[in-house]
């Protein structure tokens, strides 16, 4: 990046007035700033990697499916006590009770210097109605009741994407031909009508998500930000047709092969193999990455964000113009339950309950296979034995030829007391805030109700913390909700 005075720093004091939404671009120009982006995004990824990696095992525990393993003998115990999804889960359910459960989601308070102005009060209720309307048509308890409350909670953070969607759909109607002096005839007739316009918030996967630098703290005070998608040939063809995308896009899809399906599929490979499915190459696809980041084209006017489309294998630019959010948030929605200072990501339930979830298999395991020996011991028997290892098991006659022919194997195998299992729960319920009751155990019986009463204040206030930063999170999908109304309906839509 250094160097180059197009791609600044956001907020980069360079006097001038603002780019316009469009603008031409020389062929290495292009070049020169999809390149920059892939590095960016190359750069960012590769140190993630290791977050992927953490991913994919916290996964494992929660989806309980553990990798085969052969120690300390081929078919040994190889269970995954749910105790990831079972913190997970309940605290899923008991964050989005509270966040859900109020109405309206979120509130609407006018400006300290009018909190006695009655007309100010009024304006701000019609607001907080309009936004309760728009998570309404948005179905937003249903994105967080099944997408950005549970990644929050399962991953180091939860992404959003807040944008204006204006969709069609093909309908079919018959009507007459319309010919005059003629007997009526009943023709087809396709017309695309508007299914869906307004804000909407959409998920958006963390292993398809970047950030750079990773050290930035926030969204807005990242360098750059975006995320991963799919396209197939005919969704490309129509980018080109409709959204203006270079046409240089299309020489891409004679590498990508014929087009043999239309389906949407934005699944990586990541989320193929998580889901237990194999990796489809029924038709072909080409990735994209959008990303918004400050761009000047003229040292004669201030950076300014704009969003970027590059194919992710060649970073050849494909798309650019300026944001075209007035409402000056880059749409973008970060949820942490459990913030790293410094770090835009933050923990999560499994990474903190991971040592507990190892030991807690570990012990459990080690005690079935301890069983397993003691019911099932080893036998020794003398090498100059001739023929096969005799069938052992319960009642069965051995011949031998000599006493001490075969012989038990003495093994005094250490079998874990449950007790350890229990000591290790108790350590991830100190660790998450998470007690008996919230988990439907029956408190010990030796606690009094005032020492009961104690663990659960001491765990409401931080599972308060907790929904306290995810309302956060849902009130800057509101922020960005409003000022997309604002900028897209008219007067008399919003009246």
């Amino acid at each position: 990046m250094d160097g180059v005075r197009q791609v600044g720093r956001r907020g980069s004091a360079v006097e001038g007035s603002s780019m316009p939404d469009t603008w031409t671009m020389k062929a290495d120009e292009r070049s020169r700033v999809g390149l920059e982006i892939r590095a960016m995004i190359e750069e960012s990824r590769s140190k993630m990697s290791s977050m992927f990696s953490d991913i994919k095992v916290w996964d494992e525990y929660y989806e309980g499916r553990l990798p085969d393993k052969d120690f300390p003998w081929p078919g040994c115990s190889n269970i995954n006590v749910p105790l990831t999804p079972w913190h997970v889960d309940t605290y899923a359910a008991r964050v989005i009770d509270v966040i859900t459960s109020v109405s309206p989601i979120t509130l609407v308070e006018p400006p300290p210097e009018w909190t006695d102005d009655d007309e100010a009060k009024q304006t701000a209720k019609k607001v907080e109605n309009l936004l309760d309307a728009q998570y309404e048509r948005m179905n937003l308890v249903e994105f967080l009741t099944n997408e950005y409350v549970p990644s929050a909670l399962r991953w180091p953070a939860a992404i959003a994407q807040v944008a204006w969607r204006e969709e069609f759909r093909v309908v079919r109607r018959e009507q007459d031909s319309g010919i005059p002096w003629t007997t009526p005839t009943k023709q087809t007739v396709e017309e695309r009508v508007p299914s869906y316009r307004g804000a909407r918030a959409e998920w958006v996967d963390l292993r398809n998500f970047v950030i750079y630098p990773l050290t930035a703290k926030s969204i807005e005070r990242a360098h750059l930000v975006g995320h991963r998608f799919r396209l197939t040939p005919a969704q490309v063809r129509q980018k080109v047709k409709e959204e203006g995308w270079d046409k240089s896009v299309l020489e891409m899809l004679e590498l990508a092969g014929t087009e043999s399906a239309s389906a949407d599929d934005l699944h990586t490979e990541e989320q193929e193999d998580y889901i237990g499915i194999g990796r489809s190459d029924t038709y072909h696809r080409l990735t994209f990455w959008e990303v918004v980041m400050p761009y000047s084209a003229s040292e004669k006017v201030l950076p300014q964000d704009c969003v970027f489309i590059i194919e992710a294998g060649t970073g050849v630019l494909v798309y650019w113009r300026k944001f075209p959010y007035y409402h000056g948030r880059r749409h973008y929605a970060g949820a942490r339950a459990f913030p790293r200072p410094g770090w835009f990501f933050g923990r999560c339930l499994p990474g903190i309950l991971q040592g507990c979830q190892e030991e807690l298999n570990r012990i459990h395991n080690q005690r079935i296979d301890a069983v397993t020996i003691s019911i099932a011991k080893p036998f020794t028997y003398m090498s100059s034995r001739q023929g096969e290892a005799p069938d052992l098991y319960p009642g069965a006659m051995i011949e031998i030829d000599a006493p001490g022919e075969i012989a038990e194997l003495p093994i005094n195998p250490i079998v874990p007391g449950i007790d350890s299992e229990g000591l290790t729960r108790d350590y991830a319920e100190r660790l998450d805030g998470i007690q008996d009751v919230s988990l439907g155990r029956v408190t010990e019986g030796d606690k009094t109700a005032t020492e009961i009463g104690a663990v659960q204040a001491e765990s409401g206030v931080r599972f308060g913390d907790v929904v306290n930063r995810l309302q956060q999170a849902v009130t800057e999908i509101g922020r960005q909700v409003l000022g997309l109304c604002g900028q897209f309906l008219s007067d008399e839509e919003l009246a």
